[in-house]
C-alpha cells in the first residue's frame, strides 16, 4: 500500500534481493530463483488463499486454514489494483488504442495495444494474448494499428455519410468525435487471416441507416466484413548454394554451436581462475552441477569435430542430446562413436 502500484513493488523486491522459489528439474534446468514479474505479483495479492479462503469454479468457499492477511487490509489493495486498472486503460484509450477493449483473434482471444521502436520510430501494432502468454494464437495473432484502425474509421465515416471525417481516418488521429462513434458503434472486431468482422451493437445498426450488409441478405444484419491485405513475410538472408556445386548440405546447429562456445569459455575461466570449481559455475547459471559437468566435456571435441559443427557438415545425430550422453577422450573413438571419418 505505501508504494501505491505493482511496478514499483516489483523494484523494491528486486533491490531487497527478495526471488521466487528455485525448483530443480531432472534435465538440470533450474526454475524459478529470478525475480517476480508483475504477472506473478498480481496473481499473489489477488490469491483468496492468503485470506482462508479457497476457489472453486470462480466461487470462494471458507478453507480450514486460518487467513493471514486481515480483511481490512484486504479490501485496501484490491481496491487499489482496481482503482491502478481504470488508470492504465484510460491512459490506453488516450495514447491512441482506438481498438483497445474491442479487439480480438479468431479464437476468440482480446489482442492488446503496443508498439515497437525501430530507427527512432514509433510503430503501433495489436498482439493477440495467446501469442504473450505462450497460448496458441488466432490465422493472425497480430496487426498493425493504424492499418485496422482506419480501415474500421473509414468503414464507419463512409456508411454514416461522414465523407469529411475519412481524411482524419487517413491521418491516424482520432478526435473525441471518431473516439465516441467507434465506442458507440462497434460491439467487437474479429481479426481473421485475410479480412476483419465488425460487429456493430443493436442500437446503432440502423443510425444514419447504413449498418446493413446488402451482400448477404439471410446472415445477421449487425456485421461487417472487410478485407485485409495479405501479411507481408518476415524476409530472410541466406547464402544459396548452386544445385550442381557438388557439395553436401550443409545444416548448422545453433544450438550445437552455443555449447561448444559455453563449454570452451567455461573451461578457459576454470583455467584462469576466474571459477573456483565447477559448482560455482552451476550457481552463476542457475545449472546443476552434474549438468555443467556434462557439458565441459563438449571442450575435449577433437578439432575437426568442431570445424564440422560450425561449418554445419556434422551427421544429423550428432546433437547436444547425444554428446551429453558421454564423449569418448580419444579423437579416433569420437569419429567411430559420433559417425566421422
Amino acid at each position: 500500500m505505501t508504494l501505491g502500484c505493482v511496478s514499483k513493488l516489483r523494484v523494491d523486491l528486486d533491490q531487497k534481493g527478495i526471488r521466487s522459489k528455485q525448483r530443480f528439474l531432472t534435465s538440470g534446468r533450474v526454475l524459478g530463483g529470478c525475480c517476480f514479474d508483475r504477472g506473478a505479483l498480481y496473481h499473489l495479492l489477488r490469491n483468496r488463499i492468503y485470506r482462508g479462503e479457497v476457489v472453486h469454479k470462480g466461487v470462494a468457499y471458507p478453507g480450514e486454514h486460518e487467513p493471514i492477511v486481515g480483511e481490512e487490509l484486504w479490501n485496501a489493495v484490491q481496491a487499489r489494483l482496481s482503482a491502478n486498472l481504470t488508470e492504465r486503460r484510460q491512459a490506453r484509450i488516450a495514447s491512441g488504442a482506438l481498438l483497445a477493449g474491442l479487439i480480438f483473434d479468431d479464437r476468440g482471444h482480446r489482442m492488446s495495444p503496443t508498439y515497437t521502436v525501430r530507427r527512432r520510430n514509433r510503430y503501433r501494432y495489436y498482439i493477440s494474448q495467446a501469442q504473450l502468454r505462450g497460448g496458441e494464437p488466432g490465422s493472425r495473432p497480430r496487426i498493425g494499428a493504424d492499418e485496422v484502425e482506419q480501415l474500421a474509421v473509414q468503414e464507419l465515416c463512409r456508411r454514416q455519410g461522414r465523407d469529411d471525417q475519412i481524411t482524419d481516418a487517413a491521418s491516424g488521429t482520432w478526435s473525441a468525435e471518431i473516439r465516441e462513434l467507434v465506442r458507440t458503434t462497434i460491439d467487437r472486431i474479429v481479426i481473421r487471416h485475410d479480412g476483419i468482422e465488425i460487429a456493430l451493437k443493436r442500437n446503432a445498426i440502423n443510425r444514419a441507416g447504413g449498418f446493413v450488409d446488402g451482400d448477404t441478405q439471410n446472415e445477421s444484419p449487425t456485421t461487417v466484413r472487410l478485407a485485409l491485405p495479405p501479411p507481408c513475410p518476415r524476409t530472410r538472408k541466406a547464402i544459396i548454394e548452386p544445385s550442381n556445386s557438388g557439395t553436401r548440405p550443409r545444416r548448422i546447429d545453433h544450438e550445437l554451436i552455443r555449447a561448444l562456445a559455453r563449454a570452451r569459455s567455461w573451461m578457459g575461466m576454470l583455467q584462469q581462475g576466474e571459477f573456483a570449481d565447477t559448482a560455482e559455475i552451476a550457481q552463476r547459471h542457475r545449472l546443476s552441477e552434474p549438468h555443467v559437468r556434462r557439458l565441459l566435456r563438449f571442450a575435449y571435441l577433437a578439432p575437426d569435430i568442431v570445424e564440422a559443427i560450425v561449418e554445419g557438415r556434422q551427421p544429423r545425430t550428432l546433437t547436444v542430446k547425444l554428446l551429453l550422453r558421454g564423449i569418448p577422450l580419444d579423437w579416433a573413438d569420437q569419429h567411430a562413436a559420433f559417425g566421422l571419418r
